[in-house]
């Protein structure tokens, strides 16, 4: 099901510019225009539990209310790096939806026969469009290029850039404008994601230069070059792919990662580490973990999971697939003993979730019912001896130690 977009997602603006301008464009900058900005979908969002938005935002334009998350639009920008943030997709741009997105790739999808030139799409900011061609209104462009306008390059997902070569792209060329982002958004942003995609590619055996970062000079002349330098190259062919379980507007990276390995017929393997990579790798050094979850707990994609291994033991999951390197688990580690690593390794996306910890449970010896993890109950064990306390209570729960017994639990001796 498709999110249900809300009423008001737009703000007023007065539209900034940048060095001398004439008397008409002064004028027209003093027109209030409206924006829309993105909105969070409350059904997929974590709330407050994860808030990876809100820490991308450069413009603190996440609010959080009751554990809520919303987009404060006064304060939005509309630059999509909560967008490209969000573990879980949650947040969607109106005039960007996924759906939308495929439906303009779509485009690409050639007729019967062969183009005469290799398609390409390019991917340009707001105001690179019309930053050279003022006077037209927009950029001009060769045929065979389906430009595909965007508040900012920070929108330029890695999904967005594998679709459009899985929907026929011969060529990717997102185009900055040359004299700096008015939004004053570091451009390593965008650039890390391009090393990324380059660096899968190549381990596919297609050519990293079909992906182009242009804007150092004129759009208009650095696009038609970027075009003749692709159609030099041997043209990819993908057959068709096999219909996903997911409709295709709510695809994973890691499937479609998936599904373009196999039309190429690639071998899925090799270890990516180039770029700003949107996967992670969880290390965990077991003989320091106590098994407390709080780990599981944070993790807002599900990638790490507590699963029941019999009455009195249990075992911590990873699944390398719907990790995005967040960092959120290590930092609420009360041990230190857990990293992460921010890495793809192609092998290990179709593989089911790794064991990376297993350990008992204590149960009370009163009435049997389980207390904590055995390693943490060990740990605190030593603590409390190390100081010369009490240690006999540990193993009895807290409504025995004050006489509460549970009626739904018996006890083990038989009372």
């Amino acid at each position: 099901m498709l999110p249900q977009v809300p009423e008001s997602t737009e703000r007023l603006r007065l539209a900034a510019s940048r060095g001398e301008i004439g008397r008409r464009d002064l004028l027209q900058s003093l027109l209030p225009k409206d924006r829309a900005v993105p909105y969070i979908d409350s059904l997929r969002c974590r709330g407050e539990r994860c808030q990876l938005c809100r820490q991308s935002c450069a413009f603190e334009a996440v609010a959080v209310d009751r554990g809520v998350l919303s987009i404060d639009r006064p304060a939005c920008r509309s630059c999509g790096l909560c967008i490209a943030a969000c573990p879980r997709g949650a947040i969607v741009h109106p005039e960007f939806p996924p759906h939308r997105l495929r439906a303009t790739l779509a485009e690409l999808l050639p007729a019967q026969g062969n183009a005469a030139e290799p398609k390409l799409v390019a991917m340009i900011c707001h105001s690179a469009r019309y930053s050279s061609h003022e006077e037209k209104g927009l950029l001009p462009h060769p045929p065979g290029v389906l430009l595909l306008e965007m508040p900012c390059l920070s929108m330029a997902s890695p999904w967005l850039m594998l679709r459009a070569f899985g929907l026929g792209a011969q060529g990717l060329a997102l185009i900055c404008d040359s004299r700096g982002c008015p939004l004053r958004i570091d451009p390593e942003r965008w650039r890390g994601t391009v090393r990324f995609v380059q660096a899968l590619l190549s381990q596919w055996g297609i050519q990293p230069e079909r992906v182009g970062l242009l804007g150092e000079g004129d759009p208009g002349e650095e696009l038609p070059r970027f075009q003749r330098a692709v159609a030099v190259l041997a043209p990819i062919s993908l057959p068709r792919s096999v219909a996903p379980a997911l409709p295709e507007y709510d695809l994973s990276l890691a499937a479609l990662i998936e599904d373009t390995s196999q039309r190429l017929g690639a071998i899925a393997a090799g270890t990516i580490s180039a770029g700003a990579v949107p996967f992670g790798k969880v290390r965990l050094h077991g003989a320091d973990c106590t098994g407390c979850g709080l780990c599981a707990g944070e993790c807002p994609t599900g990638a790490l999971g507590l699963v029941s291994a019999g009455p009195e033991a249990y075992r911590l999951s990873f699944s390398h697939r719907c990790c995005t390197s967040c960092g959120l688990c290590a930092q609420v580690c009360p041990e230190g003993c857990l990293e992460v690593e921010r890495m793809l390794e192609l092998d290990r996306l179709g593989s089911p979730p790794q064991i990376i910890w297993e350990g008992g449970l204590v149960s009370c010896q009163m009435c049997g019912a389980p207390i904590a993890p055995r390693a943490m109950v060990e740990k605190i064990r030593a603590r409390v001896a190390a100081t010369g306390g009490n240690t006999s209570q540990l193993e009895t729960c807290p409504d025995c130690k004050m006489g509460v017994r549970p009626k739904s639990v018996g006890s083990r001796a038989g009372g």
